[in-house]
C-alpha cells in the first residue's frame, strides 16, 4: 500500500488525521486484550441503544459519539465458533498495534488502513474468550450528506448502493443521468479504494464476508474523489478457511458457488469486489442486486435461481469488452470465476483496479 496515492489531496490528508483522533480517545489506537462482557453496561450509554439484526449498538460514554460498541447476538455463533473468532481478531490487532510507532512517524500505510477499514479499537469477549462484540469508532462526518426525505432534511449515511442508482437524490451529481451520478474518474477512484481496502483486510489475515451495500460507505469530501469506507470488516472469519456462515451471505451481493460449498473464503471476497466494480464502472444498471436471494432449495440444488445473478454480472462485464482495457477485462473475468481456486488475490485485483484509475490521470 506504500504506493498508493488516494488521498495525497490536502483536505484528505486532514480528513485522515480526524479519523485518526476517533482512535486516540481512551488510550492507545488499538488494544489487544478485551473488555469482558460483565464490563459493558458501565461503559455505555444505555439511552443511545439501537438493535439491528446482528446484535445491539450503543455510544460509549463521555467520548461525543465518536466511540460506540456493538454486541453481536450470542445465536449467530456456536460457543467454539466465537473463540476461533476471536483468536482470529485478536491476531489482526496485534498486527495493527505495531502500526502505531509509524502511524505516528507519518508512514501512509498505517494512516490508509485506519482510513479505509473500520477498524475495531477493541474487542469484547464472553467467559470463555469468545468473541461477542466490538469496540469500534463511528463512520467519519464525510461519510454523510445532507438529505431530504419526506419532507425533513438530516444527515444521511452514503452508502455504495447509492452511487448506481441515487434514488434517494443524496449524491453531489456529476452528470444528468440518475443511474449514472458520478463520471468515469470518480467511479474509479472510489473503486480502487474499496479494493485497497478489501486486500489490506486480507494481508492482515481476515475476510470480510459481507460486502453488500449496507457495509460498504461512501467518504464525499470532494464529490470528483469519493473513497470507500468499509464497516464490519472485523467479525473474525480467517483468510485459512473454516468460515461456514451461511446466513451472513445471503445478502444483496454474494458469491452463488460460496453458498454451494457452505463456505466463505478470500475468493468470495474477490467474486464480491468485482461484482460492484462492473455494476458501478461498466452497466451502471444493478438488476441483479434486485432479484430475491435464493431460497434453501436453491442452493441446496445448486440450480438456475441461485446462479441467476452471476448470469446478470457476467453478461454486464461482457459489455465492457470494448470500453475498457484488454487486461483489466482478462482479471475481472477471472474473478468472476466459479472456482475459487481460479479467482486471483484481491491484490493482485488491485493493483489492476489502480493502474486503470491512473489511466484517467489523477493520480491524486
Amino acid at each position: 500500500m506504500n504506493s498508493y496515492r488516494g488521498f495525497r489531496r490536502p483536505e484528505r490528508v486532514t480528513e485522515m488525521a480526524n479519523t485518526i483522533q476517533h482512535y486516540s480517545q481512551r488510550g492507545p489506537l488499538v488494544i489487544t486484550t478485551p473488555i469482558k462482557i460483565d464490563q459493558v453496561s458501565s461503559l455505555v450509554d444505555e439511552s443511545s441503544q439501537k438493535v439491528g439484526g446482528q446484535g445491539a449498538f450503543f455510544y460509549i460514554k463521555d467520548t461525543n459519539k465518536r466511540l460506540a460498541i456493538k454486541i453481536f447476538k450470542a445465536e449467530t455463533a456456536e460457543p467454539t465458533e466465537r473463540v476461533r473468532r476471536a483468536r482470529n481478531l485478536e491476531s489482526a490487532l496485534k498486527t495493527l498495534s505495531t502500526l502505531q510507532a509509524t502511524l505516528q512517524a507519518g508512514d501512509p500505510t498505517a494512516f490508509l488502513l485506519f482510513n479505509l477499514l473500520n477498524i475495531p479499537k477493541q474487542y469484547i469477549a464472553d467467559s470463555n474468550g469468545g468473541l461477542m462484540g466490538l469496540l469500534i469508532p463511528t463512520a467519519p462526518s464525510s461519510c454523510y450528506l445532507d438529505a431530504e426525505i419526506m419532507g425533513r432534511r438530516s444527515k444521511k449515511p452514503v452508502r455504495i448502493g447509492d452511487i448506481i442508482s441515487d434514488e434517494r437524490h443524496i449524491i453531489p451529481r456529476q452528470t444528468s443521468n440518475s443511474n449514472d451520478p458520478l463520471l468515469p474518474t470518480a467511479k474509479w477512484s472510489f473503486l480502487d479504494s474499496l479494493c485497497q481496502a478489501v486486500a489490506s483486510l486480507h494481508e492482515l489475515g481476515l475476510i470480510h464476508a459481507d460486502i453488500s451495500s449496507n457495509n460498504i460507505l461512501v467518504r464525499w469530501s470532494d464529490s470528483k474523489d469519493p473513497k470507500a469506507y468499509v464497516i464490519d470488516a472485523f467479525n473474525g472469519f480467517s483468510t485459512t478457511g473454516g468460515n461456514k456462515a451461511l446466513g451472513r451471505m445471503r445478502s444483496d451481493v454474494f458469491c452463488p458457488r460460496s453458498l454451494q460449498l457452505g463456505e466463505y473464503t478470500a475468493a468470495t471476497d474477490v467474486y464480491c469486489l468485482t461484482w460492484w466494480i462492473v455494476h458501478i464502472a461498466i452497466t451502471a444498471n444493478p438488476i441483479g442486486a434486485k432479484l430475491p436471494p435464493p431460497s434453501t432449495r436453491d442452493i441446496v440444488e445448486g440450480n438456475d435461481n441461485l446462479y441467476l445473478r452471476h448470469k446478470y454480472v457476467t453478461e454486464g462485464l461482457e459489455l465492457g469488452r470494448n470500453t475498457i482495457p484488454s487486461w483489466l477485462y482478462s482479471i475481472l473475468e477471472e474473478s468472476l470465476r466459479l472456482e475459487p481456486a481460479d479467482r486471483p488475490s484481491a491484490r493482485d485485483l488491485t493493483y489492476a483496479v489502480h493502474d486503470h484509475w491512473l489511466n484517467y490521470g489523477d493520480s491524486r
